[in-house]
């Protein structure tokens, strides 16, 4: 029991090879990369694509194409590249006719290495080849048999190759250099192999292997196995296989093998014991280093091979990269059961799009293609034979040796399938039908009749056609008939006594019993009537019906709607172009891919692009079942599987190689570009503050991800937001914060995300955004208003010694001088005869004096309350009763007790109020003066007394130019001043704020 379950351990590599093979694929290239000249490719971690072309490097991640010259930042040392080496830490290597470049794809810069000649001029550095130790050495070999290294930033001489002496004689060419084993270095030296061995720059020669039997050079395709095997081919003889620890060197393969002989090879690693040894223009055979044995040719992809040339290939991480005259191709080990026939690239304008199928036998094959006309398929050695251009839409089995084409343009054709000689189905053209165009050489569908009769659906409707007189007849004549004669036929089918015609206008039916002829969901609101019909089947009880719009609608037997099936419940797409049916399992190929249901169980799985089919889009009737091979036509050639294969399939959950390839900002420095950001080991993705927008591109060189609909979201709680199927998102407006961007893709039918990628954001907020900022702000608020607190105190007691300053000396200076002049006016009125004359001057003094006093305590801080004008007030009252002998009343309500006023509102209050007591005083008729203080919010004065109106004189002047002057001292603080003159009374009212 453990030898045989050892023996299924060892056996199952080839068990796997030989029931799945290998899928093969274009690389969607640009547009403007599709006619280049691509020499070499290789492949980073990321799996992004680097490759050479004439004019330099290129980049190229799915979405968009960098380019590396002389003049780009960063540059390349020469355009003429010779090779490629992807090395370890994200390090691309490029060889070129005059110099290496080492680019570190991380900090995305570049290093150029020449040699210096004994002037200390650069000299010609022809790079051959390059590998790479264990520990990230490189060793690079020239053309002129010379091995450096680099070492300290400077290119260092491991090995002059061309002093070796070996007994092949001639020029010491030098081309490959391999590291298989560690310690061990192996190159291609006058087409021979050679072995050194030891470590950094101190190697030396540990053999050479003549092998004198092998005409020709060995190519620098070489494949080493880890068993110590070796294969590689020579020039003259084909390919060998050595053993390196016996030395035993045998031809591989026989004459026979043809194709491995007389082609030359490139080898791709398999597993440990099975390599593939591809074939120019003939295809891939498998070889075991264990048996040596060779296998078959790959019948699955050696028709890929047909037409292209390979030049060079890569293998890393289980893909083999292969540049042809046709791009880039990528070939790895599959388990899908899709088996594609004339696949090409989905970047080609003119695909294999392919419109009906029959096969004759195990390897006979015809096809219907809008690009090669009819053309017989050869399944066992993939060639192709165009047996004529026209368009064939349909094929109908009429006897053993005889197939009916209806094709688009030249009418029916019959063709023999043992000569395959095609000749036209002769037709009556006198009859009525001809001529109206009802039978036409626009033919579409065929369904047979009988031995003689054969239904023909065209471009303008049904008819029924006699295959040996040519004669066609319409057997019915009603109003249904209408739309479908104007109308294109894509199928006929016939179940029991009903006839079904599928067309652009409807599906009708026609029983052949009673003559009738009806169209199908007539009378069905929500033009149902009006839907294009690709095929109508009988399924079980049901008959299904494809339609271009509603998927699947399901009729019972009497031919009422019951139920639809589209994507919205496990339908691949909405348009349902061809039916096949194996046993319980029905095939339905749509405009998004392929449904597989399974009448047993009721349960359906959709297929794609992602499962290696050509294209996610069938064709109408392009479908035949042979056995249980079904195969179905697509836009881009046929994929066809073996039904107990597909059930047994389960999709890989490894995913595509998918990355975050570029960065871009837009902020006031203009746009910036990162174009390194899939080689960065970053936790997270920061965007600078101040950015006013900024984008993601993210890609894949997968074709399966080309036909995908892409959604992203920011947060796991969000929904998903569709971006379709370009490749970049754009952000502005975005608050700060911390964001997980996911890129999804969803699969037609399906609700469920497949995330396939996710990179964290933190996009940082301006300084005026952060909380510290805005905290500094509330912090700083009270300190402003402290600080400005502490200003205004400053001010205010600076403005108090200041006036206090002025008042004393007012005060200290005029006021003793003017007392002096009192004094000796009077002193001389006394003694002079001129009394009167020294008593003006008396008098003025005092005035002045009093005016002083009162502009001193006006500007003088220390009486800045309301108790000190309170008392300024009564002062002035009473000294003005006591010099005029009038009457005064001073009424005084509310608190002013320890009230602070401002000087402003001091000093115009009292101004206001001497000039209304004195204009009172003087202007009275004798009745006493009302005045009336009152403090509240406000300091409100009342000034009252009682004049003569019939002088009109003085009652202009009461209310004349002082009040003019008071009203101008009541703005100043202000206050609101008016006068009311009423009868005989004359009132002055003053409200100022306190």
């Amino acid at each position: 029991m453990i030898r045989f379950f050892l023996f299924c351990i060892c056996l199952f590599p080839q068990i796997l090879y030989a029931n799945n093979g290998f899928s093969f694929r274009y690389v969607d290239m640009p547009l403007a990369l599709r006619d280049g000249n691509i020499k070499r490719t290789v492949a980073d971690r990321k799996g992004i694509l680097w490759f050479s072309t004439s004019d330099g490097l290129n980049r190229y991640d799915g979405n968009h194409v960098l380019h590396f010259d002389l003049v780009s930042k960063p540059n390349i040392v020469n355009n003429n590249i010779t090779t490629l080496f992807p090395g370890k830490d994200d390090v691309l290597w490029v060889g070129t006719t005059n110099g290496i470049t080492k680019f570190d794809l991380r900090s995305w810069t570049t290093q150029h290495f020449l040699l210096p000649d004994q002037n200390g001029n650069a000299r010609r550095l022809f790079v051959r080849d390059i590998c790479e130790d264990p520990k990230g050495r490189v060793y690079i070999c020239t053309d002129d048999a010379m091995i450096y290294t680099i070492e300290k930033g400077e290119l260092k001489l491991v090995m002059d190759l061309s002093k070796v002496q070996t007994p092949s004689k001639g020029q010491a060419s030098l081309n490959g250099v391999f590291m298989p084993y560690p310690g061990e270095l192996w190159a291609l030296l006058r087409g021979r192999l050679l072995r050194l061995k030891g470590e950094g720059l101190d190697y030396k020669v540990e053999d050479w292997y003549e092998m004198p039997t092998i005409k020709g050079n060995i190519s620098r395709s070489v494949y080493f196995s880890n068993s110590g095997d070796v294969l590689f081919f020579a020039e003259k003889s084909g390919l060998y296989h050595f053993h390196i620890p016996s030395g035993h060197l045998a031809k591989v393969g026989t004459e026979a093998d043809s194709g491995v002989h007389k082609n030359r090879d490139h080898f791709i690693p398999i597993n440990d014991t099975l390599v593939g040894i591809l074939a120019n223009r003939v295809g891939v055979y498998t070889y075991n280093v264990k048996t040596r044995q060779l296998g078959p040719l790959m019948e699955d992809i050696a028709g890929n091979f047909a037409r292209n040339r390979v030049m060079t290939t890569y293998s890393a991480d289980g893909k083999t990269y292969l540049t042809s005259s046709n791009g880039i191709m990528v070939m790895e080990a599959s388990r899908s059961p899709f088996r594609n026939i004339l696949e090409r690239s989905i970047n080609e304008t003119n695909l294999q799009s392919i419109r009906s199928i029959y096969q004759v036998n195990a390897n006979k094959l015809y096809l219907g293609s809008y690009r090669d006309g009819f053309l017989q398929y050869n399944l066992e050695t993939s060639e192709r034979t165009i047996i004529m251009n026209k368009f064939v839409y349909s094929m109908l089995r009429w006897d053993d040796n005889r197939l009916l084409l209806a094709t688009e343009g030249d009418g029916l054709q019959w063709l023999d399938t043992r000569t395959d000689k095609v000749t036209k189905l002769a037709i009556d053209t006198t009859q009525a039908l001809y001529q109206s165009g009802a039978l036409n050489d626009f033919t579409v569908s065929l369904c047979r009749e009988s031995d003689s009769t054969v239904w023909v659906g065209s471009y303008f409707g049904v008819c029924l056609l006699n295959v040996y007189t040519g004669k066609a007849t319409i057997p019915w004549q009603s109003a249904a008939g209408k739309p479908l004669n104007r109308s294109r036929v894509f199928d006929i089918y016939a179940s029991g006594r009903l006839r079904f015609f599928s067309s652009m206008e409807g599906a009708f039916v026609y029983d052949t019993e009673n003559g009738r002829l009806e169209q199908l969901l007539m009378h069905m609101p929500g033009g149902y009537s009006m839907l294009s019909i690709y095929f109508i089947r009988k399924v079980g009880q049901e008959y299904w019906l494809g339609t271009n719009g509603r998927g699947l609608l399901v009729l019972n037997e009497r031919l009422e709607l019951m139920r639809e099936k589209n994507t919205s419940n496990g339908l691949a797409g909405n348009a349902a172009f061809s039916f096949s049916q194996v046993g319980v399992n029905v095939f339905i190929g749509t405009n998004l891919g392929l449904t597989a249901l399974n009448l047993q169980n009721q349960r359906e799985k959709n297929y794609y692009t992602i499962d290696h089919l050509p294209s996610n889009e069938f064709n109408h009737s392009a479908t035949f079942t042979y056995g249980n091979i079904v195969y179905l036509g697509t836009i881009n050639g046929i994929t066809s599987f073996n039904v107990n294969d597909l059930q047994q399939y389960r999709a890989s959950k490894q995913q595509t190689n998918f990355s975050f390839t570029s960065f871009i900002l837009g902020n006031s420095h203009g746009l910036q570009q990162l174009d390194n950001l899939p080689y960065q080991p970053l936790q997270q993705l920061e965007v600078p503050a101040g950015t006013r927008y900024f984008s993601i591109r993210f890609g894949s060189i997968d074709d399966a991800l080309a036909q995908q609909t892409f959604y992203y979201r920011l947060h796991e709680t969000d929904s998903w937001q569709e971006i379709g199927r370009y490749r970049e998102i754009s952000f502005a407006g975005i608050q700060p914060g911390y964001y997980n961007l996911q890129v999804a893709t969803s699969l037609p039918g399906e609700n469920i995300f497949h995330i396939l990628a996710a990179m964290p954001l933190h996009i940082l907020p301006n300084f005026y955004d952060t909380w510290w900022f805005r905290l500094a702000c509330v912090l700083c608020i009270p300190l402003i208003a402290f600080l400005v607190f502490r200003y205004r105190v400053k001010q205010m007691k600076k403005e108090q010694k200041l006036r206090t300053q002025i008042a004393g000396d007012l005060h200290d200076e005029v006021g003793s001088t003017l007392t002096r002049i009192y004094f000796q006016a009077d002193l001389f009125s006394m003694r002079s005869n001129d009394k009167a004359s020294f008593q003006q001057i008396a008098s003025a003094s005092k005035d002045a004096l009093g005016l002083m006093s009162d502009l001193v305590w006006s500007i003088d801080a220390r009486f800045d309350t309301a108790h000190d004008l309170v008392a300024r007030l009564r002062d002035y009252v009473t000294n003005l009763q006591d010099e005029l002998e009038t009457d005064c009343t001073l009424e005084i309500a509310g608190n002013f007790e320890n009230r602070e006023l401002s000087q402003a509102t001091r000093q115009n209050f009292f101004l206001i109020f001497k000039e209304a007591i004195n204009n009172a005083a003087r202007y009275s008729t004798g009745c006493p003066i009302k005045i009336t203080l009152q403090f509240c919010d406000h300091i409100q004065l009342s000034v009252q007394n009682n004049y003569d109106a019939t002088h009109q004189k003085m009652k202009n002047y009461q209310g004349g130019q002082g009040l003019q002057y008071m009203q101008i001292r009541a703005a100043k603080m202000k206050g609101d001043l008016r006068v009311d003159a009423n009868g005989q009374v004359f009132i002055v009212k003053l409200s100022a704020p306190f």
